[in-house]
């Protein structure tokens, strides 16, 4: 890279991993009765938050965080995106 050029990797693939995840989790939970559909936003956010930080226990190269705090922190923003995508689905397409 040379001097001025400022490109920023916020490590959107490993986010968009995490969301997928959780999405398909909360799906398979909502679908099968296991968790109230009250509950399902702080379950996807809880998810999201423990496959944040087992992504940064494994050391994943391009994960956007530096320690467990903010590991889980972006975990759960991943998480909440997956419920934002299912309602725009909801909403758009139903």
């Amino acid at each position: 890279m040379k001097g001025g050029d400022a490109v920023v990797d916020f490590g959107l693939a490993t986010l968009m991993w995490i969301t997928i995840l959780v999405y398909f989790i909360t799906m398979y939970a909502y679908c099968n009765d296991i968790i109230p559909t009250d509950y399902l936003p702080i379950f996807a956010a809880f998810i999201g938050g423990i496959i944040g930080l087992c992504e940064y226990g494994f050391r994943i190269e391009d994960y956007p965080a530096s320690d467990f705090l903010s590991a889980f922190c972006v975990g759960v923003i991943a998480g909440m995106s997956a419920v934002g995508l299912d309602q725009i689905f909801k909403r758009n397409f139903e």
